[in-house]
């Protein structure tokens, strides 16, 4: 998409201190879902805290 991970941090947070654009929080928004993460927020899809529903594990042998 090309943005930075600080741009994309503001977009999901709502983050006002450095504003992004409403098409670029679209975008990210709609490139966040695609991916899986899904916020509690607003109903108007603001969302407040994004919630990462992945899940991975490690199997490390003995040492």
């Amino acid at each position: 998409m090309g943005v930075s991970i600080s741009t994309v941090s503001r977009a999901i947070s709502n983050d006002t201190s450095r504003p992004v654009s409403e098409e670029t929080k679209q975008k990210i928004r709609e490139a966040a879902q695609e991916l899986g993460y899904k916020w509690h927020g607003s109903p108007k899809g603001a969302p407040q805290q994004v919630v990462e529903t992945k899940r991975i594990a490690c199997i490390v042998p003995s040492i």
